[in-house]
């Protein structure tokens, strides 16, 4: 949402998509232990980790919209307010869930029970902290976070506080470079730290991903009115034909089809008027697009609970309407715990703390 009130609904409901498709690579084991013939979809779940690059890339457009870094440096009372703003968003779900997965480490280690994990105590404040991702110990790879998927976490709150103050001077200096060529740009060297290192270090990624979108931004305010039109007809069409290539084409290949995809998907959506703005714009998937961070943030916690009753109840060895059940208990607690810790938490929060700053 911009200055003006603005929201582009059809990137909240691509927020929705990236984080389901995240918690679906991460679930794929359970969801093929009620259901055998869901590992048939594995070609799809498997690619479910670019969901997160399609969210950072996307997190810096939306960005870029709200703050309009590339116009002014940011002052210093305004980069306080900027950064007091982005803790507000992300903190408290992180502090939460973590807590949560420290009580039930706590209680399963009284009772005896096994959990899920490696939950080393020296990693503990690094992760309450989040600076578990940063260099130069960048943890994230190593497995080292208590909730899991708090490695992004860190990443993005390292591009909060050192890559978006320096955007103003970024674009400076590359000023006589078109906005989509600085863009592709950051997205070419994390293609290429992707070819070379296997997995770039998560502050590099999502510091590069964030660069870009606010690339693509500057991107989507100087399109012309003839390649926003085109984009809005052929949107839909070109969104099927590289689903479908990305799913049936190797992990590499699909990987570089989303990276070099992402601004136009991005910048075809927040152009509007067509059927997959229209279709990502539907109440369902604009309000889990609203509660995806929580999504995101919760989907760990709440596996770790259901790996458990998994090996307690024996589901693989159920009749099919029991490993039905267990699988619908298993997504209305995810959509539950998700809600309740976005309505009760990260969004009270966030206004909290806008409202002393």
């Amino acid at each position: 949402m911009d200055r003006a009130g603005r929201e582009f609904k059809a990137l909240t409901g691509l927020r929705a998509l990236a984080a389901l498709w995240v918690v679906s690579l991460h679930y794929d084991s359970d969801i093929s232990l009620c259901f055998p013939a869901w590992r048939h979809l594995h070609f799809l779940t498997a690619k479910g980790h670019l969901g997160v690059d399609i969210f950072f890339v996307l997190s810096g457009f939306v960005l870029a919209h709200v703050y309009h870094p590339f116009t002014a440096p940011l002052a210093m009372a305004g980069w306080r307010r900027f950064i007091l703003y982005r803790l507000a968003r992300i903190y408290p779900a992180h502090l939460t869930t973590t807590l949560v997965l420290i009580a039930m480490v706590f209680t399963a280690r009284k009772i005896g029970v096994h959990m899920e994990g490696n939950y080393q105590s020296s990693w503990l404040l690094p992760n309450l902290i989040l600076v578990h991702a940063w260099p130069p110990w960048d943890w994230s790879s190593t497995g080292a976070g208590w909730n899991y998927p708090s490695w992004s976490v860190s990443a993005e709150w390292f591009a909060y506080l050192f890559v978006f103050p320096l955007l103003y001077f970024l674009r400076r200096a590359t000023r006589p470079v078109p906005s989509w060529v600085g863009g592709y740009l950051a997205i070419g060297i994390l293609w290429l730290a992707w070819r070379w290192i296997s997995w770039p270090t998560a502050w590099l990624m999502v510091s590069l991903e964030f660069i870009a979108g606010t690339y693509f931004y500057q991107t989507f305010l100087e399109l012309p009115s003839c390649a926003a039109g085109w984009l809005r007809r052929f949107l839909p069409i070109f969104l099927a034909v590289l689903l479908l290539a990305v799913f049936l084409a190797d992990d590499h290949t699909g990987r570089t089809l989303i990276y070099f995809s992402i601004p136009l998907i991005i910048i075809g959506l927040a152009c509007e008027k067509n059927h997959a703005a229209g279709f990502l714009s539907t109440a369902l998937l604009h309000w889990l697009g609203t509660i995806s961070y929580s999504i995101y943030l919760t989907h760990a916690v709440v596996q770790k609970l259901f790996v458990y009753l998994e090996r307690y109840w024996l589901i693989g060895q159920q009749d099919l309407a029991i490993r039905t059940l267990f699988a619908l208990g298993m997504a209305s607690t995810l959509i539950a715990a998700s809600a309740a810790l976005y309505y009760g938490v990260e969004s009270p929060a966030r206004k909290l703390i806008r409202h002393w700053s």
